[in-house]
């Protein structure tokens, strides 16, 4: 490539000679310079940096800084290594890091050259890895690519193409730089996404229900549904495309289906409601949806609709079936908002009939320092359903009540006493006390790890370690925190009282034969984020606020009503706006007629004073004559008489 890219020492971005920027995507100088300044001032530029997180502080920053981006290719982790790679539109860099990190050689295209500038210091500590300032277009390249990566770049062909097949073209394109044997991994949204259903808005035009109703035109991004963009990867001649399902979606997954799951899972039978229990959207939740999603994904993956209404795809495309994932993973958990030597992946992995769970670190580290999370590293997983997915039941029906929520907790509450007798001795009088102090691995047991079987009960997952007692109350308050904290939308309660969370916390430790009073809730909150504190970067005085109240969604008839209602005020608007306009009609006929009267008054006023002034003229003339015939007539009669 000499000759036809020049290095900016300064940047360490490649350009090239004469390249005007034709396509610039960009969320805005100010922040993106921003982005850069930030990137400078951070000695850890790594995927799990937990300094680059630290700056995090909008949607653009969380978009360029979370650890959660790479979660998207960690499942072709080991493809990457040694393999020499085409990233289109690399934008800041977070994919291509990962990429770097994970042993390939790195060509990453960046069409806009602030963004390519940020992508060059996100990796300046990579020698296997070159930013490039061109678009795919007019890249040239002598290098044929073991593999083409593009995260959200295929929906943006048609923006810049007027022709009708522009995402067949691009396509073919890019099978130019690729290898016969070579892979490309495609991220995009998809058309017709549950969250797009439920009231997101459309990702790149940002206008609710814009992809479900196909409003697509010509020079805008557009995305497809899973048929039909496999038909295109298929007309492309990729004979291979093998679906990957991130979650909640392709930006910032923490679970990621592999390919083939439903066919697994009918002999392996993991419960798909604990599964998508753990699905956060707080991320990118900005509206309220109109429905339960919680509730929403496990019925759709129960009818096998999960493949075609998942919020996005990732696909691995190949001429050939040469490159493989491993066959036998049903799917994968990612936790990377811990710290950087806690992150985590949780392998689900098909053993004959059974499934098998593997946890390992993501991080690299020899020596850990701390140990404030602990895990076997592989176990059978258990069947049954997270007693979490009960509570996601109860409160997304309408009208729930806290009694019913009480309930759920003491079935709870009633397991954990249950486990606590059976292996450490308790009896029924110690659970009288909230300050009872209990083994600290039982921080961790709660609704989310308690799974409930047909014949009996399995607390799983009780990964922290507090190195001390911890206290019986603290444990039923994050039973309900961390619960609550996990529900992405619910319906209307009976009562309005227990939207706000302190208000279920008291009520439910009422329920369970508890009181609560505000000095102990304080510290409970100090607890939680002493807790947070210790697994995460996050450094908090106090949880409170955190959760402070439930996200109710809109009733449904009611959004109707106020549709209705609202038509009918636009009706009425325009009623008045007709009358106002012809008031102003007759306003201006009369002001018209006004202005003549007060002119032919004023015409009037000013004929009376000529004449006025005529009279007083002629008053004055008459007493003028009168005088001077007095004068000249006054001697006359004097000297008559």
């Amino acid at each position: 490539m000499e000759g036809r890219y020049l290095l900016d020492q300064q940047t360490r971005v490649c350009l090239r000679k004469n390249y005007e920027i034709q396509i610039e995507y960009s969320d805005g100088a100010e922040v993106e310079n921003r982005i850069l300044n930030d990137l400078k001032k951070c000695k850890d530029v790594s995927v799990l940096s937990e300094e680059i997180e630290s700056y995090i502080t909008d949607w653009p920053s969380m978009c360029f800084f979370s650890k959660k981006r790479a979660n998207l290719l960690r499942p072709f982790a080991d493809l990457f290594k040694g393999k020499t790679i085409l990233e289109i539109g690399c934008g800041a860099g977070s994919i291509t890091r990962f990429l770097g990190e994970c042993g390939a050689t790195v060509y990453a295209i960046e069409p806009s050259y602030r963004r390519a500038t940020i992508a060059a210091e996100r990796c300046r500590d990579l020698l296997n890895v070159t930013v490039f300032c061109d678009d795919v277009a007019h890249f040239e390249s002598d290098v044929i690519f073991d593999g083409i990566i593009q995260v959200g770049v295929l929906e943006y062909a048609t923006k810049y193409s007027q022709e009708s097949d522009a995402t067949l073209k691009f396509l073919l394109h890019l099978k130019k730089y690729l290898a016969d044997d070579g892979f490309l991994i495609t991220a995009i949204e998809n058309q017709l996404g549950l969250k797009y259903f439920s009231g997101f808005l459309e990702d790149h035009k940002g206008v609710m229900m814009h992809s479900i109703n196909n409003n697509y035109k010509p020079g805008e991004a557009t995305t497809l549904g899973r048929k039909k963009l496999l038909e295109v990867f298929d007309s492309a001649g990729f004979g291979k495309n093998d679906v990957f399902l991130p979650f909640p979606d392709y930006k910032m997954p923490s679970l990621v289906f592999y390919p083939g799951f439903n066919e697994k899972n009918t002999t392996c039978k993991v419960s798909i409601e604990s599964i998508l229990s753990n699905i956060s959207y707080q991320d990118q939740q900005q509206y309220m949806p109109l429905f339960s999603l919680d509730k929403a994904l496990p019925l759709i993956a129960q009818n096998d609709l999960l493949y075609d209404l998942s919020n996005s795809f990732c696909i691995l495309s190949q001429n050939k079936p040469v490159h493989k994932v491993e066959e036998d993973v049903l799917f994968a958990f990612y936790r990377t908002d811990l710290k950087k030597e806690y992150c985590k992946q949780t392998l689900f992995k098909q053993d004959g009939d059974a499934v098998k769970v593997v946890r390992s670190f993501l991080a690299d580290i020899p020596e850990r320092k701390g140990d404030a999370i602990l895990f076997d590293e592989e176990e059978i997983a258990y069947s049954g359903i997270l007693h979490h997915y009960s509570l996601v039941d109860i409160i997304n029906r309408d009208n729930w009540s806290i009694e019913q929520v009480g309930e759920w907790l003491l079935t709870w509450f009633n397991y954990l006493k249950k486990e606590l007798s059976k292996k450490h001795g308790y009896t029924d009088a110690d659970f009288l006390r909230s300050d009872l102090e209990i083994k600290n691995r039982y921080a961790d047991a709660l609704p989310i790890n308690l799974i409930i079987q047909e014949n009996g009960y399995q607390f799983i997952d009780l990964e922290i370690n507090l190195h001390k007692g911890v206290e019986l109350g603290y444990v039923i308050f994050r039973a309900v925190y961390v619960s609550l904290s996990r529900l992405s939308s619910v319906a209307l309660p009976r009562d309005s009282k227990y939207i706000e969370t302190e208000n279920i916390l008291y009520a439910l430790f009422s329920h369970l034969g508890f009181t609560l009073n505000p000095e102990q809730l304080e510290r409970y909150y100090e607890w939680e984020a002493n807790l947070v504190n210790n697994v995460t970067p996050m450094q908090l005085a106090t949880m409170k606020g955190a959760v402070s109240r439930l996200r109710v969604r809109p009733v449904i008839t009611e959004i109707g009503e106020s549709h209705n209602r609202i038509q009918s005020l636009q009706l009425k608007l325009q009623s008045l706006e007709g009358q106002l306009q012809s008031m102003e009609n007759q306003l201006e006929s009369l002001s018209g007629e006004l202005q003549f009267k007060t002119a032919d008054i004023t015409e009037k006023q000013n004929h009376i004073a000529n004449l006025y002034h005529e009279i007083h003229s002629l008053s004055t003339s008459r007493k003028r004559m009168l005088k001077q015939f007095i004068k000249r007539t006054l001697p006359f009669l004097n000297h008559s008489v």
